[in-house]
């Protein structure tokens, strides 16, 4: 699978239009017949469940800010196995990522990606309101680094195909190794809309069913996918590389971990999950919305997503909400990122300045704001042992939250090494079988930190099972 083909699908920024045209492109392949296997550049999880849901395939994050080089490869390799092609979707614009001082490199970005993993780039540009300048863009991202591979171009909101022939007309003489694929004409039906957090979830349904079909449609018609698949195919080996996180054969499931996954709580690294159950963990999914009970379980796995808009249903399930407190109360493992955490919390107050009962695990309360608080990378230090790390460990996250939390103790959970102020130095909570904060790590960054959980979910059990032994 060296030679598997495979390309990355860029933009000159964010909001070009390129999410819209990966998924339609996405969805003309698997017309086609093609088994395509989708991939996202660094921390999205909205993105990738569309991938998912389009290709019949989990998408999965690479991220080179997270993770180091060997393991984006392990990862990359290990998901491709069933497919005859791959698509990535870049980041912001091509070259945007996360620089330290004294790299070379914009680590995070799609063009780091790209160059790491040999692949060719397909640069999708707004030719709205330009003609020949687009030409000069194409031009200027093609030197800006000449060890990259741009081999294409898709122009987005093209006016008509007079204005099309123009724009490709100025590419062929400028940039003669450049191959223009094709465009999508201007059409707001075929937007995707932005809204909260990238794509919006709660319409999902709709715009698979009303929009996904005409976007297929209209890159079948607009774009050369013939040329599109042969660039793919014409690609350098992967680099080599050590594993380090898929390296035996997948156990028997040793314990149980149930994990939160409905329209509340869907942030998910695929490859966490995954990583889990490579180490004996048998995932079982619950609904904090909708179930009444947990399942029989030996760890809770809480991720992020939008606890927020399900206030009502969340506050009014008050048996599950129980549920998580004796479990919490018998010693279970209980690990929670971001929207995770705000469930675990006394209480909610929504934008609108309304109240909701959550589960209590954690004092304070959240209070959602009317615009971003929080996006970006971290780095940061373990301040107390715990269920995934000692004291002392580190560990690199991301960060995407549309709350303040308020009325809590004094944060005991990390160290922020990046922290941005006096309010910024400390974060997330501990408690003796508790990890919460607003921190989403992926397991991948620190193996350990996944066996721990897993460890703890072991010992876990064995005490239940001596408990349900002396009962009898």
């Amino acid at each position: 699978m060296s030679n598997h083909p495979r390309l990355i699908i860029a933009g000159t920024n964010s909001r070009c239009g390129k999410t819209t045209i990966v998924l339609g492109i996405m969805a003309a392949l698997i017309k086609k017949g093609y088994r395509v296997q989708p991939f996202k550049t660094g921390p999205d999880y909205i993105d990738t469940s569309y991938h998912s849901e389009i290709t019949g395939s989990k998408s999965r994050n690479l991220d080179t800010w997270l993770l180091d080089k060997d393991v984006v490869l392990e990862l990359f390799s290990h998901a491709i196995q069933k497919a005859n092609i791959s698509i990535i979707e870049g980041v912001m614009g091509l070259y945007d990522g996360f620089i330290s001082e004294g790299e070379s490199e914009n680590k995070g970005s799609t063009a780091h990606l790209a160059k790491l993993l040999n692949s060719p780039v397909i640069l999708i540009v707004d030719a709205q309101g330009m003609a020949t300048s687009a030409a000069a863009i194409v031009m200027g991202f093609n030197e800006f680094d000449p060890t990259l591979n741009i081999a294409g171009v898709i122009f987005n909101r093209v006016g008509s195909q007079r204005h099309f022939q123009c724009l490709c007309k100025a590419v062929e003489d400028k940039c003669p190794n450049i191959k223009v694929l094709g465009y999508l004409p201007k059409n707001n039906k075929l937007t995707i809309q932005e809204k909260h957090l990238g794509l919006t979830m709660l319409n999902k349904h709709e715009i698979m069913e009303s929009i996904i079909p005409s976007l297929t449609e209209e890159i079948i018609k607009h774009i050369d996918l013939e040329l599109l698949v042969k660039i793919a195919q014409d690609v350098q080996p992967i680099p080599s590389y050590t594993p380090s996180i898929f390296t035996t054969d997948i156990p028997s499931p040793t314990i149980k971990i149930g994990v939160a996954k409905d329209d509340a709580f869907c942030f998910y690294y695929e490859d966490n999950l995954n990583i889990l159950k490579s180490l004996g963990a048998e995932l079982v999914y619950f609904s904090p919305i909708n179930d009444i009970q947990l399942p029989v379980v030996d760890g809770l796995y809480f991720g992020g997503g939008f606890p927020e808009l399900f206030c009502n249903s969340i506050e009014s399930n008050i048996s599950m909400r129980t549920w998580v407190t004796h479990a919490s109360n018998l010693g279970m493992p209980i690990y929670a990122e971001c929207g995770g955490m705000l469930y675990l919390m006394d209480k909610m107050i929504t934008s609108e300045n309304r109240t909701h009962y959550m589960v209590g695990l954690i004092s304070g309360e959240a209070r959602m704001q009317q615009k971003l608080t929080k996006l970006g990378y971290c780095a940061a230090t373990m301040l107390e042992d715990n269920i995934l790390g000692q004291k002392g460990t580190s560990v690199r996250g991301h960060r995407f939250h549309w709350s303040m939390l308020e009325n809590t103790q004094e944060p005991n959970a990390y160290q922020l090494n990046n922290g941005e102020g006096e309010g910024e130095r400390r974060a997330g909570f501990i408690q003796p079988n508790l990890l919460a904060s607003y921190i989403h790590i992926h397991f991948g960054t620190q193996l350990s930190l996944a066996q721990n959980f897993v460890n703890n979910c072991c010992r876990y059990k064995e005490v239940r099972l001596e408990r349900r032994k002396q009962r009898w």
